[in-house]
């Protein structure tokens, strides 16, 4: 029986209409997001490294004028020591803006594809972490809305953080794809993260200590990023035989043709 309002709409078009403004929200949330942190990238960023790097420079010059004959810094030093410290400040702040400026958002996919950026993302992994990671990705062509690809890409990062931290192997395998059937409940992206690495026994995580566990593995924070979407996230570990991570995330957010 189709349960209509008064306005001739059933229960479903209204949850898909909310559902939709709810999304609609969220991409405009991230769309902010991402040009503060482009702004903070583009303008402070820039300009803390080049004072940084100045400093640095009037540092070692007045180092060489206190240097005496024999090689030998002058014992008055004090102005050395105050730039040291300034200097020191300098690079912490700028590591705090960098952080926030990753916290906005991955800058990659303001330049590339959500496809070609997991596809580079696996590349670092390869190469600065020494984990090979086997890709397989197929992606639709029409659009993601960046709140799905925000959360997506972060979920790969964090798993594969995850089994370059923790895992002790060299090979991961990493898998998405679309789930589901449009005339069903909508298509679903779905993402697997599987290594053969020491794993860990599932009870640690019903442990009372399973909030530090997690969070030292990142977990809580996937699970926040897919349940703010409608999605979930999944852990299937065995000690000693690895673990498979799987993430679901709801297209509903797709921009293009429904």
């Amino acid at each position: 029986m189709d349960n209509r309002g008064k306005n001739g709409c059933s229960e479903t078009d209204v949850l898909r209409s909310q559902n939709e403004r709810l999304y609609a929200l969220i991409d405009q949330a991230n769309e902010h997001r991402t040009l503060l942190g482009q702004e903070l990238h583009d303008g402070p960023a820039q300009l803390l490294t080049a004072a940084l790097l100045r400093i640095e420079v009037s540092r070692d010059a007045l180092a060489a004028s206190l240097t005496s004959d024999t090689g030998e810094v002058s014992t008055n030093s004090e102005e050395l020591e105050l730039l040291d410290s300034g200097i020191e400040l300098l690079r912490q702040c700028s590591r705090e803006v960098r952080h926030l400026i990753e916290n906005f958002g991955p800058a990659i996919l303001s330049e590339h594809s959500l496809s070609d950026s997991l596809t580079l993302l696996a590349g670092d992994f390869t190469t600065k972490r020494g984990l090979k990671v086997y890709s397989q990705i197929e992606l639709p062509e029409v659009g993601i809305s960046s709140s799905v690809e925000t959360a997506a890409y972060r979920i790969v990062q964090e798993a594969l953080n995850n089994v370059a931290k923790h895992a002790k192997t060299s090979e991961a395998e990493l898998l998405i794809e679309l789930d589901g059937r449009p005339d069903e409940d909508g298509l679903r992206l779905m993402i697997r993260v599987t290594d053969h690495g020491v794993g860990f026994e599932e009870s640690d995580l019903k442990k009372e200590s399973s909030v530090d566990f997690q969070q030292r593995h990142g977990l809580s924070g996937m699970r926040r990023r897919a349940t703010a979407l409608g999605g979930s996230v999944q852990i299937d570990s065995r000690l000693d035989k690895g673990t498979v991570l799987t993430a679901i995330l709801p297209l509903m957010g797709q921009s293009g043709p429904s």
